[in-house]
């Protein structure tokens, strides 16, 4: 029989072989005591781990649906402060656009309020002219149609010479007239704030070339000389026109500055033109305002 040496140890029966597993056994038991011990700690690591993870994943969503709330209030401000910002600029492009309008007719108005601040030269009445500056015959004849207006401070010459005027140019001779009182009052001697001068108030751009036309001599006090000036801007801008506010403006502002100032901004009448043909129906215009 051979002898088994385990771990030197010599087996020699049975009893020694259950203290070999005995042995053995409780060896197994502490090393899985050992690793379970071990494996215990891990789980629990892990488990804090996880905990921790999902202590940051609920704080991340918490975090998120207030920023979520907050940005949505701020979009909801947004949309209230954008509503509120195209009301006002709505309202302020109103505003500039009133305003705008308000400047012209505030120019025009003043433009109108120059000729009632006139100078008078003298103490001559409306219907007096120096005798020495009448280059003209008096009419003699009096022409169809005419009709002398003693409400008006003009010699019937004078009011003669304007209707011939008016028959030879296609304008409405009681749109001049409403043209006459608006510019001067019918008076030959009126000097406006603005330069402009004599009966029809021609301004004293034009004077110059109102002497080329009409000579040296051409005087703006003498109310026939006014009168043929008129004529002479009035003829230059009715082509361009057909309605009589339309010629107006351009009488009163310039061709150009007609168009600058008020057609090219979509306005065709202002407070000129509309009281010089208020005054034209006073003395019996009932037209519609073409020519």
């Amino acid at each position: 029989m051979k002898t088994l040496y385990i771990n030197g140890i010599e087996m020699n029966d049975e009893s020694q072989y259950d203290t070999m597993d005995e042995a053995m056994l409780r060896s197994k038991v502490r090393k899985l005591n050992k690793r379970l011990e071990s494996g215990k700690k891990t789980a629990d690591g892990l488990q804090k781990i996880i905990l921790v993870c999902m202590g940051i994943m609920v704080a991340l969503m918490v975090t998120i649906l207030i920023m979520g709330a907050m940005l949505r209030n701020v979009n909801s401000k947004y949309e209230s402060m954008k509503s509120q910002y195209e009301g006002i600029r709505s309202e302020y492009t109103e505003t500039a656009l009133e305003y705008a309008n308000l400047k012209i007719e505030h120019t025009s108005l003043l433009e109108s309020l120059d000729t009632e601040q006139i100078n008078i030269s003298d103490s001559d009445t409306y219907a007096e002219t120096e005798a020495s500056s009448v280059q003209y015959s008096a009419a003699t004849e009096i022409p169809a149609g005419f009709v002398y207006n003693m409400n008006i401070p003009l010699d019937q010459d004078i009011q003669i010479y304007a209707f011939n005027k008016c028959t030879q140019y296609g304008i409405d001779y009681n749109v001049f007239l409403g043209l006459m009182r608006q510019e001067s009052g019918f008076n030959p001697k009126a000097v406006s704030k603005s330069s402009d001068y004599g009966l029809c108030q021609i301004n004293t751009c034009n004077h110059n070339w109102m002497k080329e036309i009409y000579g040296s001599d051409w005087d703006w006090s003498n109310p026939y000389d006014s009168i043929d000036a008129a004529f002479t801007i009035l003829e230059g801008a009715k082509p361009n026109y057909h309605n009589y506010h339309h010629l107006l403006m351009a009488y009163n502002a310039g061709v150009g500055g007609a168009k600058r100032k008020y057609f090219d901004k979509g306005i065709y009448s202002t407070n000129y033109s509309r009281s010089v043909m208020e005054y034209a129906k006073e003395y019996g215009y009932s037209g519609d305002g073409s020519y």
